[in-house]
Formats: C-alpha cells, sequence, structure tokens
C-alpha cells in the first residue's frame, strides 16, 4: 500500500514527502518552496481547528532562535496616500513632484512614467468623475487596498486562492454598526464605477 499523507500546507492528500526532510508530505513544487526557505526545512504543517480556522503545528521540536517561518506578502499597502507618491508609495518631500491626473502626488521621476499606476488611475478618476467624496478622504487608501486585492483574482489566482483559506470572521464583523456603514459605502462605489462583481457576503 502506497504511503499517502496530506499536504502540509493546502491538505490534499499526495504521497511525495519532502526528499530533505521527510517530515511532511507536499503536493507541488511551489508548496515544497513554501516549505524549504534558505536552504532549511521549516517546522510546521498547516491544520484545520473547529472555531479558530487555519493553524500552525510543529512537525517536529523546534530549536532555540530556529528560524520559524519566511514568507512574501500577498500584498503591500498604505493607509494614507495624501502625502506618498501614488506610483511608488515613497514619501512626498521637496519640488520634484506633480499631480497626476487622478489628483494624487507622483514623483517626477520614473514613477511618471510607469505603467504600473495606470489601472488605480483609472479606477481613481472613475470614483473623481461620480463625485464621491472618498477621495477627500484616507477612506481612498482602504478603496484602493480593497480594490488591489480584487484584482489577485485574475492577475495571481494562486494567491487569491490562498487569501479565500483564512478565517473573514464575516459574522463578528458585520455585528460592528461601524464595519457595516463602511461596508455598504464602499460597495456602493465599487457599483457605481462599473465593478458589479463586487458583492456583499
Amino acid at each position: 500500500m502506497e504511503n499517502i499523507g496530506k499536504c502540509f500546507l493546502c491538505d490534499k492528500e499526495y504521497d511525495d514527502k519532502c526528499p530533505h526532510c521527510e517530515d511532511v508530505f507536499s503536493c507541488s513544487d511551489d508548496h515544497l518552496q513554501v516549505h524549504r526557505k534558505d536552504k532549511k526545512c521549516l517546522p510546521w504543517v498547516v491544520k484545520f481547528q473547529e472555531g479558530v480556522g487555519r493553524i500552525l503545528v510543529a512537525s517536529r521540536d523546534i530549536l532555540p532562535f530556529e528560524l520559524i517561518m519566511k514568507d512574501d506578502p500577498l500584498l503591500i499597502i498604505r493607509d494614507n496616500l495624501m502625502d506618498l507618491c501614488v506610483s511608488c508609495k515613497h514619501k512626498i518631500e521637496g519640488t520634484e513632484w506633480e499631480y497626476c491626473k487622478c489628483v494624487f502626488k507622483q514623483c517626477l521621476t520614473v514613477c511618471s512614467q510607469l505603467s504600473s499606476h495606470s489601472e488605480d488611475c483609472a479606477l481613481l478618476c472613475k470614483v473623481r468623475a461620480i463625485n464621491d467624496d472618498l477621495l477627500e478622504s484616507n477612506l481612498i487608501s482602504k478603496f484602493l487596498n480593497i480594490s488591489k486585492l480584487l484584482q489577485l483574482q485574475k492577475s495571481e489566482p494562486e494567491k487569491w486562492n490562498w487569501l479565500n483559506r483564512f478565517m473573514s470572521h464575516q459574522d463578528e464583523r458585520n455585528k460592528n454598526p461601524e464595519f457595516e456603514k463602511l461596508s455598504n459605502r464602499f460597495l456602493s462605489v465599487f457599483h457605481k464605477v462599473g465593478i458589479e462583481s463586487v458583492s456583499k457576503p
């Protein structure tokens, strides 16, 4: 009988173990790369616990000062764009900047020639066109952050699927009137600018 176990990261049944430590099963090279960082095997597996969600459990004894986790962020976000370059997100200083057509500041360097801001710029221009005061508050940063997360669904589906494995705690959040109000406001703006695929869970 084949030795079959569950992938340490996604719980999919598989018969391949890490060839270096043989402590965990892994269903793909991508998941194996998560397990092995800097030529070392990380000492944990992901499990599901009822009422809590996904948790990390040690797969072996952990040594003092041993590296437990090293990961790349799904997304880098900023809370306030008012004093930052809308492209590179660095703090704007001096006079080496200009207003982008979306009316946010932009460095007078390569940033003004970058195409990476074009999608956000188009979205911000649509928000301005509907005369929503979201642009005049720090909420616009949160709106853009949500938009960037939604873009992962098409641009990087693997990251999007990984994100959706986490518990959202939506039921608890919806009990907060302020959260409910903010959610409805963001949802309304998304729909007004033509992003109908966004819905409230």
